[in-house]
């Protein structure tokens, strides 16, 4: 079966590797998005999917942008693949192009459709608190995350999970799968089941004002939207003199009482923040302008910022 796969991160490779090594598939093309400046250096480097293709010798292509781009749907219209598969691509694949494929494009989606369609499924279904997910291998059609479902695999959401540890574990599960079901459905061994999208939920783009904490909630969602949130955008707390810190380790506690929601103090030498429900322990921050530090040293250097009892 001939397949042209579209995907960008580390997340995309596994079902990548799946299809490539196994003799039944030809990955005759991959489509990547252009090497972009990484790092504080901002060294120009290709992404994880296009160092693979080059690297095993595949045909690769990173156009800036697939809308109205001649070249790339001519050249998958030679193809004439059996499946087009989207794997964390980046990028909305336009009509024109899901229906060059003879078995229609397929997409790998974590999360556990219809509940969090779009942009940032990972990182929504932690920082809500979900303990249950999954990973979907799905048809692809005119709108985002609707087509039919192939495959649902079910997993669970731990208190320890971030997006980079959810999207491993997710990815991985569906690339386990990947080659038998892409099989299956051509041969009519599967069938496509209709979504109830009476169900459905939505996510956005995240950006990086959406890492503000606010603390008018329980101390576990607040923990659960700094793991959703790492790596990133990450999360912040604004103080009242404009003075910024990030928060990059977290963890909820049993009980706070005396402060009003969002007042950092002392507790037997941990920071911690007040919420509406308990207190949560800041591990580790990041002031301004700082190196990260343990949460005992911003009590050392920053006591100006914390709250006394009420």
């Amino acid at each position: 079966m001939k397949i042209v796969f579209f995907g960008t991160p580390e997340f995309s490779l596994p079902a990548l590797k799946a299809l490539h090594n196994d003799k039944r598939f030809e990955i005759s093309l991959v489509v990547s998005q252009p090497a972009k400046p990484v790092g504080r250096e901002q060294v120009v480097t290709d992404s994880p999917v296009a160092t693979f293709a080059k690297e095993n010798n595949l045909r690769l292509a990173t156009p800036e942008t697939l809308r109205q781009n001649t070249d790339i749907v001519e050249t998958v219209k030679n193809i004439a693949p059996d499946f087009l598969l989207v794997v964390a691509f980046g990028k909305i694949i336009p009509n024109e192009l899901l229906g060059l494929a003879k078995h229609g494009a397929v997409n790998i989606h974590p999360s556990l459709l219809p509940k969090y369609r779009g942009a940032s499924p990972l990182q929504m279904s932690i920082a809500h608190g979900e303990a249950e997910t999954a990973v979907t291998i799905m048809l692809m059609d005119a709108e985002v995350d609707h087509g039919a479902i192939l495959v649902q695999i079910p997993d669970q959401i731990t208190e320890s999970d971030t997006t980079t540890t959810l999207g491993e574990k997710l990815f991985k599960k569906a690339a386990d799968v990947l080659p038998q079901t892409l099989i299956d459905f051509a041969s009519g061994k599967i069938k496509a089941q209709t979504q109830n999208h009476e169900n459905a939920t939505f996510t956005k783009l995240i950006d990086r004002a959406d890492g503000k904490l606010t603390f008018d909630t329980s101390a576990k969602l607040i923990d659960a939207k700094r793991r959703g949130f790492t790596p990133w955008p990450g999360v912040h707390i604004e103080l009242g003199d404009g003075f910024v810190i990030k928060v990059l380790d977290t963890e909820a506690v049993k009980s706070c009482t005396g402060f009003v929601p969002g007042a950092l103090h002392e507790h037997e030498n941990e920071l911690h923040v007040a919420t509406n429900d308990g207190c949560v322990w800041l591990k580790s921050v990041q002031p301004a302008g700082k190196n990260p530090m343990p949460g005992e040293a911003f009590i050392r250097g920053y006591s100006r910022y914390l709250s006394l009892r009420q």
